[in-house]
């Protein structure tokens, strides 16, 4: 990424002035950047979280209690499924596999 990129970014996207942009470091423009992106991200969510409760309820207005639908009958959202907890528990395997591997390591060499 060249300059006028940055530029474009800091005084576009994250409406700095010109002093405020050369005042930045990289690190900080882009922990502005990330931050930015990150609540941009979360209104975007809850807006979809919205629209799915009103839907649920103009739906469920004239079910019966019985054959009424949850939330997550409706859709699950990508951010909403558990692959985390997956990934944790391969990078906490992968983890212990390394410490293993490293601990042998130093064994052998200290005889």
């Amino acid at each position: 990424m060249d300059l006028e990129h940055f530029l474009k970014l800091g005084l576009g996207y994250l409406n700095l002035t010109l002093d405020q942009f050369w005042d930045y470091t990289p690190r900080l423009l882009q922990l502005h950047i990330d931050g930015k992106m990150q609540a941009e991200k979360q209104v975007q969510q809850s807006e979809w979280e919205r629209m799915r409760f009103q839907t649920v309820c103009l739906i469920n207005k004239d079910r019966k209690a019985r054959n009424q639908i949850k939330l997550k009958d409706l859709i699950i959202f990508d951010w909403e499924k558990k692959t985390k907890i997956k990934n944790i528990k391969k990078e906490h395997k992968k983890v212990q596999y390394l410490m293993y591997k490293a601990n042998k390591e130093q064994k052998k060499n200290e005889q």
